[in-house]
């Protein structure tokens, strides 16, 4: 594969009314003789090209005439496989929304023939390729700053890619702790992990945390509400209130994203999940018309708790380094898990001087119902997190002893600084 363009996964999408669907609008088409453009935009626009992904002047600059309202299209003459584009409009320069390739940083949109653009290697499905040299999950380890996305963290979590209706550790449904301590770990090798209890992968896949992607939800996917409302009887039983049940519906929310922002490694959260977006069930919904696929900003009236743990949620990972620890040596040595119960995972991020602002961190997850008790280091706490909110100034008074408690279907951080 050319190392000049990467291939970019558009995970959110922001669409104006007058662009076509996806599927009968090419930005870019290229030819050997020539590359021909389109663009939806109120004003003309004009096509840049560049020798490179980044830097550089423009080798050629083109004006777009008008094909219908709001439409534009440009011919460029001459073999541009290899170069780069932009469209201006008089506001900054930018590939078009339904650019399939781009250059570094996503600034500049790849003129490529698309059957050059699956790299050596590459298998979506089966491949004469040697299984060993594959650039799969399974060979990460090999590939120097690539990562891959941890299937086994986000079924452990929600339940199987294979049966929507299937849960796991947020159903309360016991058994997949050890693929879930797997995710927090980062996929590295670590000496609590028991790989053979790990639900898909037997073996660690990354060589340094950074190389995992955590998450429990995406676009090509049932969106967290969904899949949560189809794996979760009770979120479903009308014999119980609305209130019970869409207070259910957020607790199991906030516990899900507390698993992947705590976690090593690199966190993804699909947009619209901190307003409790859903798609009416609807799995990869790239060609779904606007009534799935909008973002229902009321949502942020209506759960405006939910987009305040978040944010906090994610303020807290960017202040505490101890979250997002660089290296395999560094989680082994800082991360312990402690002794927990079915569907109870708990664990201590220690010894964190010179590394976080708070000396010890533990954090625990509960995807039973009820209220429960786990042992921990003996010291004086204040808590961070607990009961769906977030604070890192302490909540309450500290906790004291080596037992806490945390309440059914939610996250328990504590610190000591």
């Amino acid at each position: 594969m050319n190392g000049k363009y990467i291939l970019s996964a558009l995970m959110v999408t922001l669409i104006t009314p007058v662009v076509h669907a996806q599927g009968r609008f090419n930005e870019m088409v290229y030819d050997k003789t020539q590359t021909v453009f389109h663009l939806n935009a109120p004003a003309m626009p004009k096509v840049r090209i560049y020798q490179n992904g980044q830097g550089g002047k423009p080798i050629k600059t083109v004006k777009m005439r008008a094909v219908g309202t709001d439409r534009w299209e440009a011919t460029v003459k001459g073999d541009l496989n290899g170069k780069f584009y932009t469209f201006d409009i008089g506001r900054g320069e930018c590939p078009g929304t339904f650019a399939k390739a781009v250059g570094v940083n996503g600034q500049r949109g790849a003129i490529v023939r698309q059957e050059d653009t699956d790299p050596e290697g590459w298998s979506a499905g089966t491949c004469a390729y040697p299984q060993e040299k594959l650039a799969m999950k399974a060979n990460t380890h090999l590939l120097n700053g690539i990562g891959a996305f941890s299937d086994d963290m986000r079924d452990g979590l929600r339940g199987p890619f294979s049966d929507d209706t299937k849960g796991a550790f947020l159903a309360g449904i016991a058994g997949e702790e050890e693929s879930i301590k797997f995710g927090i770990v980062g996929s590295i090798a670590h000496p609590q992990v028991d790989m053979t209890r790990v639900n898909y992968d037997k073996k660690p896949w990354a060589t340094h945390p950074t190389q995992q992607i955590s998450y429990v939800s995406c676009h090509d996917d049932m969106c967290l509400v969904d899949r949560l409302k189809a794996s979760v009887p009770s979120l479903t039983d009308t014999s119980k209130s609305k209130d019970d049940r869409t207070a259910e519906l957020i607790r199991l929310d906030l516990l899900a994203q507390t698993a992947v922002f705590t976690s090593q490694g690199v966190p993804f959260m699909l947009a619209g999940e901190e307003m409790l977006r859903d798609k009416k069930g609807v799995h990869n919904s790239f060609s779904s018309p606007d009534s799935i696929n909008e973002f229902n900003w009321d949502n942020l009236k209506q759960y405006p708790q939910v987009f305040e743990y978040y944010r906090n949620l994610i303020q807290l990972r960017k202040n505490h380094p101890a979250f997002r620890l660089a290296k395999a040596e560094s989680v082994v040595r800082h991360l312990q898990f402690l002794t927990a119960s079915d569907c109870l995972i708990a664990f201590q991020l220690k010894d964190l001087e010179g590394i976080d602002t708070w000396k010890d961190i533990i954090v625990v997850l509960n995807g039973n119902r009820d209220t429960k008790t786990v042992d921990i280091p003996e010291g004086e706490y204040r808590v961070a997190c607990c009961n769906g909110v977030i604070s890192e100034a302490g909540i309450g008074m500290p906790v004291s002893g080596g037992k806490t408690t945390v309440d059914g279907q939610s996250a328990l951080i504590l610190y000591r600084q």
